[in-house]
């Protein structure tokens, strides 16, 4: 049987388990033989599950008895005053997640190797735990730290417990490994694995060269079961989930699916989750499916590097500029710890990007000034920037979780 036969049987019985079981999808997926799928562009006329979706509730998605469920996680959206969004597994789901995350971490470590994880949470079931469990599945030894909210305490357990890899958040792990470069020269770290949020090239250059360690991405969230795709050694794109995930791209306004090598909206269907599985998630995240042959010569679908649709993007005069744009210019720099951005119109046709930035050591007038020339030519017509230095003590964004774009 071929992979693309299995995926459309493994995605027609999640349609039959949804439709006969969820009150949700009772109510909004296709009656009979509308709702078989003969080929992948049969999916287009299966409806989306939208995150406000999840707003009314577990009782209306869940496939089984309540008393079924091992774990319930509430998201709150930010800026959000209606319910959270809350996510159900079961026992079952999460033994997938710790498989999934056993199989993954092999690829940075092995028995006995040693994984310091700086990833916030310290419930049972959370990601560090789960996370812990896949590592501990293969004989390695895992360490929550937690998050990195000072590099220098972060810096002095590292040289003390001598990872062979760590994972954290991509702004955090360049402040320690900057941080710990500095005073205890260069550790003897395998890899490096960035998660939660975008990491811009140059920032994976800059803790490579930290740290002496290859540095690889990892995409996820917590309605995919917090394990959706993992880049390669080669770094040509990240492998999807897909035992457990099926991926769409398809474009945001119109909901059009869209050819590899076009970049879209991420979307996707859960294969073997059973105690609520979701069809056609919108994650307003935005990727493309990469087309060329990977180095490590695996076959699995690869995504580019997913960034937000939502809180990412700015609307200047005479076009738009992305966080990820921003990103791949500023971190470019080795000064740039961290920065903010928000726009202000200075009038109907002009308007000026402010950019807040947490520097290594005192970026000063003239640093300021640098940075400016760096993004300047990426600005549209109309648009100008100005840097400012961040004060001392000001706990920066990347600290406090995602980082957005503000429309003053």
């Amino acid at each position: 049987m071929t992979s693309r036969r299995r995926q459309l049987d493994r995605l027609n019985g999640v349609l039959r388990l949804a439709k006969s079981r969820s009150r949700f999808y009772a109510r909004v997926l296709p009656e009979g033989d509308a709702l078989r799928l003969e080929s992948p562009e049969d999916l287009e006329r299966i409806p989306f599950t939208e995150e406000r979706d999840l707003g009314l509730g577990i009782e209306e998605f869940l496939c089984v008895p309540p008393g079924d469920i091992a774990r319930i996680v509430s998201l709150f959206t930010s800026g959000s005053t209606g319910r959270p969004k809350r996510v159900a597994f079961t026992e079952e789901d999460i033994r997938a997640t710790v498989r999934y995350f056993s199989f993954g971490m092999r690829q940075m470590t092995g028995p006995g190797g040693r994984v310091m994880i700086c990833l916030p949470g310290s419930s049972e079931y959370g990601v560090p735990h789960l996370l812990s469990l896949g590592v501990r599945d293969f004989g390695g030894e895992p360490v929550v730290y937690g998050a990195i909210s000072d590099d220098g305490p972060a810096a002095r357990f590292m040289a003390d417990f001598r990872p062979d890899c760590i994972v954290g958040v991509p702004v955090q792990v360049l402040s320690l490994a900057v941080r710990y470069r500095r005073e205890y020269g260069e550790p003897c770290l395998g890899t490096a694995l960035l998660t939660t949020d975008y990491a811009a090239a140059g920032l994976k250059r800059r803790v490579s060269a930290a740290l002496g360690c290859r540095v690889l991405n990892h995409y996820g969230s917590t309605e995919m079961g917090y394990g959706g795709a993992l880049e390669c050694a080669p770094g040509s794109g990240l492998h999807v989930r897909d035992a457990d995930l099926y991926f769409e791209i398809v474009e945001p306004r119109s909901g059009a699916a869209l050819p590899p090598g076009e970049e879209g909206e991420l979307v996707f269907t859960t294969l073997s989750r059973g105690g609520m599985p979701l069809i056609r998630y919108r994650t307003g995240d935005c990727a493309r499916f990469v087309r060329e042959p990977c180095g490590c010569g695996g076959e699995s679908m690869r995504i580019s590097a997913p960034w937000r649709l939502r809180g990412s993007r700015v609307q200047l005069p005479g076009g738009r500029l992305t966080l990820q744009d921003l990103d791949e210019i500023l971190f470019s720099s080795e000064r740039v710890k961290d920065y903010s951005a928000s726009r202000v119109m200075t009038s109907p046709g002009s308007a000026m990007l402010n950019l807040r930035v947490w520097s290594f050591g005192e970026l000063g007038q003239c640093g300021a000034a640098a940075l400016e020339r760096r993004v300047r030519p990426a600005l549209p017509c109309g648009a100008d920037v100005r840097v400012e230095p961040a004060g001392a003590g000001e706990a920066n964004p990347g600290l406090l979780g995602k980082r957005f774009l503000s429309q003053e």
